[in-house]
C-alpha cells in the first residue's frame, strides 16, 4: 500500500505533535508528583501532635517508629539528547536521588551499558572510595553510598542511590545514567 506525499506529510507531522504531547504531559506529571511530595510533607507536619496535647488514657503504646521522607529539593530532568524527549526523572534530596524512568521508556537492567558501565564502573567505583575512607576513619559506614534497583517483569521502576554526598558526586550519576539510558534504548531500538 502506498501513500501520497501529502499524507506522509500529515503523519510525520501528527507523530510530531504526538510526541510533542507526549513530552508535555510527562513534564507535567513530573511537576504534579512533586507537588504531591509537597503537599504530603505539608500534611505529615500539619497532623503532628505533641504528646502533651493528647488526651490522658490508662495505658499509653509506644507508636510505631515510622520513617520520614525527606523532602525533594530538586526534580532534574533526564532526556535523549539536549533537546531529545524525556527518558525519565531524577528527585534529589539532601541525602538521596531516585531516577525514574518515565511511563514509556521500558530498559531492563541486563540490557547493555547499565550493569557494565554504570554500575560496575560508576556506582562500585564510588563505594570503593567510601570503603577506603571509612578503612582511614574519614567516612562513617552508615554514611556510605548505597545503590539499589526497583524492577517490575524484568523492567526498571526506579533506581535509588543514597548517600550521594557531594554534587559533584550527584553530577556525575546523573551525567553517566543519562548516558546509559540513551545507549541502552539505542541497542533496543537495533
Amino acid at each position: 500500500m502506498s501513500f501520497t506525499d501529502e499524507e506522509t506529510k500529515r503523519a510525520a507531522d501528527t507523530k510530531e505533535w504526538l510526541e510533542a504531547q507526549i513530552t508535555e504531559l510527562e513534564e507535567q506529571l513530573a511537576k504534579l508528583r512533586e507537588a504531591l511530595l509537597v503537599v504530603d510533607s505539608v500534611l505529615k507536619r500539619m497532623s503532628f501532635r505533641k504528646a502533651a496535647e493528647l488526651p490522658p488514657t490508662a495505658e499509653v503504646e509506644a507508636p510505631a517508629k515510622k520513617e520520614v521522607a525527606p523532602q525533594v529539593s530538586e526534580v532534574r530532568q533526564i532526556r535523549r539528547g539536549k533537546e531529545g524527549p524525556l527518558i525519565s526523572n531524577a528527585y534529589v534530596t539532601s541525602t538521596t536521588v531516585s531516577i525514574v524512568p518515565t511511563t514509556d521508556v521500558k530498559l531492563s537492567t541486563s540490557t547493555p551499558p547499565f550493569e557494565s558501565f554504570f554500575v560496575n564502573r560508576i556506582i562500585e567505583g564510588m563505594k570503593q572510595k567510601d570503603k577506603d575512607l571509612v578503612e582511614k576513619k574519614q567516612l562513617t559506614p552508615e554514611n556510605t553510598l548505597e545503590f539499589s534497583v526497583d524492577e517490575k517483569a524484568g523492567l526498571i521502576e526506579k533506581i535509588v542511590i543514597k548517600n550521594y554526598r557531594e554534587k559533584q558526586r550527584l553530577d556525575e550519576i546523573i551525567n553517566t545514567i543519562t548516558w546509559a539510558f540513551a545507549r541502552m534504548l539505542e541497542k533496543k531500538a537495533q
